[in-house]
């Protein structure tokens, strides 16, 4: 046997939403020059994931771990009804997971059991909710795309010419709440921009 074999790894979140849309992650198409993986499925889905020259793509940290679309139950719990399924006493058993993906993650504390860490929009939580918001991403196709070097030098040259408009030759006062007027109506239009179109400006 080889000592060492070159072998492509996914991320978890992109094996769940493969698993999840019967995505075929061994014939992927790789296309870094163009900024994108493109994943073929059953029934003629297909996710195209824009990604940057080195492979990565912005995850839309849309579910925390206290979003109400989560289903939560202690493992302990999990383990204890697969016991009971392997044994045959299924009566009393509930079925809450039958059909969904499930992830499991420790909460615990301890040197080699806590999992909890920073992401984009909270300092401390669960780092196990990468995965599921990664496989949503996938799943829904909601992908983040940031505009390109192009259009934010084009942005900066019109809010340059734009703030020097509304600054030529007025008071101070008038030539403040101008330019105040202008960062708001800009940072608005990011907004909608990036929550309608998850367009990151």
């Amino acid at each position: 046997a080889k000592a060492v074999t070159d072998e492509r790894v996914w991320n978890m979140g992109i094996v769940l939403a493969a698993q999840e849309l019967k995505l075929d992650l061994a014939h992927a198409e790789i296309d870094l020059s163009h900024g994108r993986i493109v994943l073929h499925g059953a029934n003629g889905i297909e996710r195209v994931i824009p990604v940057d020259a080195g492979g990565y793509f912005y995850i839309d940290w849309r579910l925390t771990p206290k979003d109400p679309h989560l289903l939560r139950a202690p493992v302990e719990k999990i383990l204890l009804q697969d016991k009971q399924r392997l044994l045959g006493q299924t009566n009393d058993l509930r079925d809450d997971f039958r059909g969904k993906l499930v992830i499991i993650g420790s909460t615990a504390q301890g040197n080699d059991l806590t999992d909890r860490g920073a992401t984009p929009l909270e300092k401390d939580t669960f780092l196990v909710s990468k995965h599921w918001n990664v496989a949503n991403t996938i799943i829904t196709g909601n992908f983040i795309h940031r505009a390109s070097l192009a259009v934010e030098l084009w942005l900066i040259v019109l809010l340059g010419l734009l703030t020097a408009f509304l600054t030529w030759q007025l008071r101070a006062f008038s030539a403040t709440a101008g330019t105040v007027l202008l960062l708001l109506a800009y940072v608005a239009l990011a907004f909608f921009a990036f929550i309608q179109f998850h367009y990151w400006l």
